[in-house]
């Protein structure tokens, strides 16, 4: 196994939707957000990621490949605000929903959106999603890709954010992120719990200095 880390191509995002829903299987947050795993909610989810790629100068994607396979095994959704710029309200249409699955889906989101608007209020990294085929999980290519985060952090002397999973919270802790807000929110159809976390800037005596 040897594993490559490499910028995602708009050719990647089928494989990596694809690797994105094998990765949350049975993950209440994920289905809120994303909707079940289906041809339909494949391509919206792909048409999003699209959209920002071409339109968001914040969005970074990156892949860990293995180079023995070619198979993708791991992606990262970066967003990297250099500057604060406050964000409106924000709402989102959970249209890979019906009924009355699509207004709790749409509460849950809206509270997601909320909690990252109140306690982002600085420059920073955002750790959008990551995640790690079942196979592979475990083996090394999360630990490549959160290193790679915290390095560009550290360069920018920037804080990191990012919304942990149960699974991916070990991880996070032990790259220097702490807890700043356990989520949890209860609907009728999902019982979600995330944890927000922040990793704080290294100041410039912090840095390691470069001949």
């Amino acid at each position: 196994m040897h594993l490559v880390l490499a910028p995602v191509t708009e050719a990647d995002l089928d494989e990596v939707c694809a690797a994105q829903y094998a990765s949350f299987v049975n993950e209440p947050i994920h289905d809120a957000l994303f909707g079940e795993d289906s041809p339909a909610n494949r391509a919206g989810m792909k048409q999003r990621f699209l959209h920002d790629m071409r339109n968001d100068a914040a969005d970074t994607w990156l892949k860990v490949t293995d180079a023995d396979t070619g198979k993708i095994v791991c992606a990262a959704n970066w967003k990297i605000y250099a500057s604060y710029v406050e964000k409106p309200k924000q709402h989102v249409p959970a249209d890979w929903h019906q009924g009355s699955e699509r207004e709790q889906a749409e509460k849950i989101i809206d509270d997601f959106f909320e909690r990252r608007r109140r306690n982002c209020k600085e420059a920073h990294v955002l750790l959008y999603i990551l995640f790690t085929i079942p196979e592979y999980q475990y083996k090394g290519s999360g630990t490549m890709m959160v290193k790679w985060g915290c390095d560009l952090a550290d360069h920018m002397f920037l804080p990191m954010w990012v919304e942990s999973s149960t699974q991916g919270y070990k991880l996070y802790e032990s790259n220097g992120f702490r807890t700043v807000e356990q989520a949890h929110f209860k609907t009728e159809k999902w019982d979600v719990n995330y944890t927000h976390m922040r990793r704080p800037a290294k100041s410039p005596s912090m840095v390691q200095k470069f001949a």
